[in-house]
């Protein structure tokens, strides 16, 4: 991670018994949405799918400790390695961490805020390695299953936050459309200004009306291979070094 350390250590315990591991990118999309809901007291109930190594949810909670959030992670490793970095985390009363399928899991209400930083190589190769396929491909949750779920599972008045494929762009948009889903904004992320988009973060919720879009960029790495300004702030409250 760019020579930084998280500040929760226990997300580094063990990382190869799970094929799920601790990106920059999924760093960068967990503080900028920790960010932004850290406004929000509405959000009590939350609802975390593929949590992994429980990331998301503990950068969420740094920042809104109020949350209770129910987080899904289908490979029963990771889920093990997510109840152990919560657990020795200051909000292990705060995440219910659920070994279990999004789509066969049995939900008895509805979210404030859904999150997910879900498998999306759909179409790319698969791996040998079955842990590596759950993590990294989305054979058994595609993306047009996991917005139907979200739709279901989402609060009128909630909202959703996803970090997904760029080269996926125009079917996302077209998919959220289809189950009623409408933008808030996007950020478009790329690695050096030299680069093309790789990542979109963004944020919905259930159309009710029309509303502006917000479009806005992120690069992550200026030419020296140090983190942008932008990014820097961002990451600073979770890195021990930065």
């Amino acid at each position: 991670m760019a020579n930084s350390y998280f500040r929760f250590k226990q997300f580094l315990i063990n990382q190869d018994r799970c094929a799920m591991k601790v990106t920059t990118d999924a760093c960068l999309f967990g503080a900028i949405m920790a960010e932004e809901v850290s406004s929000r007291n509405d959000l009590k109930k939350a609802l975390d799918i593929g949590t992994g190594t429980g990331l998301l949810s503990l950068m969420l909670l740094q920042g809104s400790p109020q949350l209770k959030i129910t987080a899904l992670e289908i490979d029963p490793a990771a889920a093990e390695q997510a109840l152990e970095n919560t657990a020795a985390s200051p909000w292990k009363e705060q995440v219910e961490i659920k070994n279990a399928d999004l789509l066969q899991f049995p939900f008895s209400q509805e979210y404030d805020l859904v999150f997910s930083n879900p498998p999306f190589y759909e179409y790319d190769l698969v791996s040998p390695n079955e842990k590596i396929n759950l993590a990294r491909h989305n054979s058994d949750l595609p993306l047009q299953s996991l917005f139907q779920k979200v739709r279901l599972l989402l609060k009128d008045e909630g909202e959703g936050w996803f970090l997904l494929p760029y080269k996926r762009k125009a079917e996302i948009r077209d998919l959220l459309s289809d189950n009623d889903l409408q933008i808030l904004k996007i950020i478009l992320v790329r690695s050096t200004e030299k680069h093309d988009y790789f990542r979109i973060i963004l944020n919905i919720r259930k159309s009710a009306s029309i509303i502006e879009t917000s479009l806005e960029e992120c690069t992550i790495y200026q030419s020296d291979g140090k983190y942008t300004a932008s990014v820097e702030t961002w990451l600073a409250p979770y890195y021990l070094r930065l």
